[in-house]
């Protein structure tokens, strides 16, 4: 859960924002003020539609109301390393993909080396978002520093580089391969996440492959079913779900599943969050949240059978057998449901003792329930022991499809950063796949960090012995990555403009779940 200190110019606005009748009204979630700087400019700037997204470098703090202020020396030193590391380990993997002679090395270099002193003289403003652009990922999106420093050897920038025709036409093959290598991982991601919803087969998921690399930007490593971009910018996976040919994959469960997630709204936050205003009173307030109940339990159940659906399916329970795990289903869902009214009563009791003297359309948001939350009812997990022992053995194969997929993925995210040749990735990829939990990557209410949580996996659990692989360019890289980083428990937590954020490492509570059923990523 990340932390955020407001800056006071922000907390004195966020006070007229919640009073002012004349402003967009806003949603603030437990979790976090997730999109508040924008939702404030664009109170300030009179808009109320959604604007198209301009990709514009992140480094710089943004004042609201006033120019840009100046980059502190501290980022500055930071952003410059990283553009050094970056430029470092993308020279080494050229030289020795072409294995350059040194007096073709050092002409490279000195192109290389143009590049990088113009991108450490610009100053951009930064864009409306708590990362700055060195931060690892923010690093290497489309349009960030590092793609600054791509863009030489993409097909305009190779003809000026000064090599043969030859090395060119090989240096695209081998540019080419790696890119095949990242696509690759990240459709795997993706498939990973769409598993977590809808228990996949092997056949399901082989299938899925094609129709993600037709829908969706693979070479973007940031997914979600509940997509923002204010830190990464995520792609939404809902599309590919509801897609037709998509569609033509599906059992019945997952079908309406697929519907579900598609019936979500597009309010802002994906449904993960349920809105109430005091615009009119609390009278409304409980007549609201019995509503919200039965929507919201209607979805749960859904989300149950798919499992259900699932087990049937892989140890062919009989009719009987299958009833009784839609009865725990059931009651897992009930138990669950129960618990989220129990705490949103509690929540909205709150808030009406402490907005009662509050003037002005005042709104706050409560999280909805979330279907993880059934995974360790005792009377799931007792149903599913005893009605099917052969699905421990049987359901590996989807356990590790998913564990083969999350290592290649990290790996990948590495790779961004590193540029790794085929020998390290394949070393990397033994060493990571020991670190991958079976039991999914526990993180239910930060899938704005999942990304970032899956690469401080390798970050902080390689050891040196794992690492001798790296060249020494890439070991400088690799501190210069890791820096920002640090662990508290089982969380990691860095510093931003706008304070700490924290989230938690991925797979930290492993040890408190069963393999055995878990699967919503």
């Amino acid at each position: 859960m990340p932390t955020i200190r407001l800056p006071r110019r922000l907390q004195s606005l966020f006070v007229v924002v919640l009073a002012g009748a004349a402003l967009p009204q806003v949603t603030f979630a437990q979790n976090g003020l997730f999109d508040f700087a924008d939702l404030v400019n664009d109170a300030l700037e009179g808009l109320t539609q959604p604007k198209e997204e301009v990709v514009v470098e992140a480094f710089d703090v943004m004042e609201l109301g006033g120019p840009a202020a100046p980059v502190p020396a501290s980022v500055l030193k930071e952003r410059n390393a990283r553009v050094d590391a970056y430029a470092a380990c993308l020279m080494n993997w050229v030289a020795e993909e072409l294995q350059l002679s040194e007096s073709e090395q050092e002409a490279l270099q000195a192109a290389i080396d143009e590049k990088c002193t113009q991108i450490k003289e610009t100053k951009t403003a930064q864009n409306r978002n708590n990362m700055p652009g060195h931060m690892a990922l923010k690093f290497t999106e489309d349009g960030a520093l590092a793609s600054r420093i791509d863009v030489l050897f993409s097909r305009k920038g190779l003809q000026e580089l000064p090599l043969s025709d030859e090395q060119k036409e090989q240096l695209k093959a081998a540019f080419s391969r790696r890119k095949e290598h990242l696509a690759n991982a990240n459709i795997g991601q993706a498939i990973n996440l769409i598993d977590g919803q809808f228990f996949l087969t092997q056949q399901q998921r082989k299938e899925l492959a094609g129709c993600i690399a037709n829908r969706l930007d693979v070479t973007r490593p940031c997914f979600s079913f509940m997509p923002q971009t204010y830190y990464f910018k995520q792609q939404a996976l809902t599309p590919v779900v509801a897609a037709v040919e998509v569609a033509e994959l599906w059992s019945p469960a997952q079908k309406a599943r697929a519907d579900a997630l598609g019936s979500t709204p597009n309010d802002g936050n994906n449904g993960q969050y349920l809105m109430f205003q005091m615009n009119g009173g609390t009278e409304d307030w409980d007549e609201q949240l019995q509503k919200h109940m039965t929507d919201q339990t209607e979805k749960m159940l859904t989300a149950m059978q798919v499992q259900v659906d699932y087990f049937k399916r892989l140890s062919t329970l009989s009719d009987q057998d299958t009833f009784y795990l839609q009865v725990a289903a059931k009651g897992a869902v009930d138990a669950a449901m129960t618990a989220w009214k129990r705490s949103t009563l509690q929540q909205l009791d709150r808030n009406r003792e402490a907005f009662a003297n509050r003037m002005g359309n005042i709104a706050f948001s409560i999280q909805t329930p979330r279907v993880e939350s059934t995974q360790q009812n005792e009377i799931w997990s007792a149903t599913l022991a005893e009605l099917s022992p052969r699905n421990v053995e049987l359901s590996k194969d989807r356990v590790e499809a998913i564990k083969d997929a999350t290592a290649a993925y990290m790996v990948g995210l590495l790779d961004r950063e590193l540029w790794l040749s085929d020998a390290q990735r394949t070393s990397l990829l033994k060493s990571i796949r020991k670190e991958v939990p079976a039991e999914g990557d526990g993180l239910m209410n930060q899938e704005y960090f999942r990304a970032l949580s899956y690469l401080c996996v390798p970050m902080f659990k390689l050891s040196k012995e794992d690492l001798k692989v790296l060249s020494p360019e890439q070991k400088q890289a690799w501190q210069v990555l890791k820096k920002p980083f640090s662990m508290n428990g089982q969380y990691v937590q860095f510093e931003t403009e706008h304070g700490q954020m924290m989230f938690e490492m991925m797979g930290a509570r492993q040890n408190q779940r069963q393999a055995v059923g878990v699967g919503f990523f």
